[in-house]
C-alpha cells in the first residue's frame, strides 16, 4: 500500500474509532472498505501480512512522533512496539482536511522531488509534517 494512503487511514482510523492500542488500531483500520480490500488482497501471503503489520506500526510512531497523533509508543523486549493513542491532535486533523484538496498527494510527491527529499517513510513524514505547519 502507498505510504500517503496509509498515512491517511490510520489518521482517519484514530479520528473515527478513537482506537487506544496496537490491536484497536488493527481492528479500526479493518473497518475502513479501502484497507480491507488491500488487506484482502495479501490474505494468503504471510510475509506480506508480517511486513503490512509491521509498516502499520510504524507509520503509527512516525504520527506520534510527528505530532499528528497524541500518545506515545512503549518499547517492549519481545514482538512489536505497543502504541498508546490518545486521539489526533489539531495538526492530524488539519492533515485530513488538506487530503480532501484535490491532487494534494501529487503536489506533495512533486514539491518532495523538486526539494530532493527521498521518497523514504521517514522523509515523507517529516515533510507532511512541515507542509501542514
Amino acid at each position: 500500500m502507498d505510504y500517503f494512503d496509509l498515512y491517511r487511514l490510520i489518521l482517519e482510523a484514530v479520528k473515527t474509532g478513537q482506537p487506544t492500542s496496537n490491536q484497536e488500531l488493527l481492528d479500526e483500520l479493518q473497518q475502513i472498505p479501502e484497507f480491507a480490500k488491500y488487506l484482502s488482497t495479501v490474505s494468503d501471503d504471510k510475509q506480506a501480512q508480517a511486513d503490512s503489520i509491521k509498516d502499520i506500526f510504524e507509520v503509527a510512531e512516525n504520527l506520534i512522533d510527528d505530532g499528528l497523533v497524541r500518545g506515545h509508543v512503549a518499547t517492549v523486549k519481545f514482538g512489536p512496539k505497543l502504541l498508546y493513542i490518545d486521539g489526533l491532535t489539531t495538526m492530524g486533523r488539519q492533515y485530513l482536511t488538506e487530503l480532501v484538496k484535490p491532487n494534494f498527494k501529487q503536489r506533495l510527491k512533486v514539491a518532495l522531488l523538486d526539494e530532493g527529499v527521498p521518497l523514504t517513510p521517514q522523509a515523507i513524514s517529516k515533510f507532511i509534517f512541515k507542509s501542514i505547519l
